[in-house]
C-alpha cells in the first residue's frame, strides 16, 4: 500500500521533525520503500494479513500517535441531510454483507474537476484519477480504509439486490473483462443480473462516467471470507478486495 508521510502528518499533531518511517519499521509496519513523487515522499508499506485495521491512512497514523504520545486529529465530517429515503435496494442477503447502506445523489454536476489536493494524493499512492466521483471514493478508501462503490442510478434495471450467483451467470468488470461466476458467489444483481461482485470489483453496464447524472454510493461491510473467495475463484486482486 502506498501512501505519503505528508498526508499522515495531517493526522499527527506536531510530528512534522519525526522520522515517520522509521517508526514504522519499529511498531512492525515494514516500509519496502520510500521515494519521492514531486515534493512529497512516498512509502509503500507491506502490510500483513493480521494489521488490516492499518490499511488506511488513518489507521496508520492512530498506531504512530500511540507510539510518539500525540494527539490524533480526527477527520473532519458533516452531518447530510437526506431529503427521503429510497426504495431501490429489494433484500439483502446479511449472510454475505451483515451491514450495507446505500445513498442515492440525484442531478449533480459530474463533470467538475478533481481538486488537485486529491487528485495528486491519489497519483502519488499509485492510483488513475478517472473521475470526480471515483476519485473521491478512492480517497475515502485510501484515507479511512472503507471501500465503497458507485453505480448509475440510470444504467439500473429495477431494484438490486445482495445474493448468491446463479447457475452460468456472466459479468463484465471495469477491468475490462469478462468472467463467468462460480456459483454462489456473492454479487450485487439488479433484474438483469450481477453488476458487481461483493467487495472485488464492479460492473462495466452500471458504471460511472461523465455523462452520468444520479448514482447510488454502496457502503458496506461484506464478510472477509466471502470476498477472499470470490477473489481467489476468479483471480481478481483489487484494492477493494484487499
Amino acid at each position: 500500500m502506498k501512501i505519503t508521510i505528508g498526508w499522515l502528518h495531517e493526522y499527527l499533531n506536531k510530528s512534522k521533525n519525526l522520522d515517520l518511517v522509521d517508526s514504522m519499521t519499529s511498531i512492525g509496519l515494514e516500509v519496502e520503500s520510500s521515494k519521492k513523487y514531486r515534493k512529497e515522499s512516498v512509502i509503500d508499506i507491506d502490510i500483513t494479513p493480521n494489521r488490516p485495521d492499518c490499511l488506511s491512512v488513518y489507521g496508520i497514523a492512530r498506531d504512530l500517535s500511540a507510539k510518539h504520545n500525540l494527539r490524533l486529529i480526527p477527520i473532519k465530517t458533516s452531518k447530510l441531510e437526506v431529503k427521503n429515503s429510497s426504495n431501490l435496494i429489494s433484500k439483502i442477503d446479511h449472510k454475505i454483507a451483515p451491514v450495507y447502506s446505500a445513498l442515492i445523489l440525484t442531478n449533480f454536476n459530474n463533470k467538475i474537476k478533481t481538486p488537485a489536493s486529491i487528485a495528486n494524493k491519489l497519483r502519488a499512492c499509485g492510483i488513475s484519477r478517472i473521475n470526480f466521483i471515483v476519485d473521491l471514493i478512492n480517497y475515502v478508501m485510501i484515507e479511512i480504509g472503507q471501500p465503497m462503490h458507485a453505480f448509475d442510478v440510470d444504467k439500473l434495471s429495477g431494484k438490486i439486490n445482495i445474493r448468491n450467483s446463479k447457475q452460468g451467470e456472466t459479468i463484465s468488470c471495469l477491468d475490462g473483462k469478462s468472467y463467468e461466476l462460480t456459483i454462489n458467489t456473492p454479487v450485487i444483481a439488479d433484474t438483469s443480473g450481477p453488476v458487481a461482485i461483493a467487495g472485488v470489483i464492479g460492473g462495466q453496464s452500471t458504471a460511472v462516467d461523465i455523462n452520468t447524472k444520479s448514482i447510488l454510493i454502496e457502503s458496506a461491510y461484506f464478510l472477509p471470507d466471502c470476498v477472499r473467495l470470490s477473489s481467489k475463484n476468479h483471480r481478481i486482486q483489487t484494492d477493494s478486495s484487499h
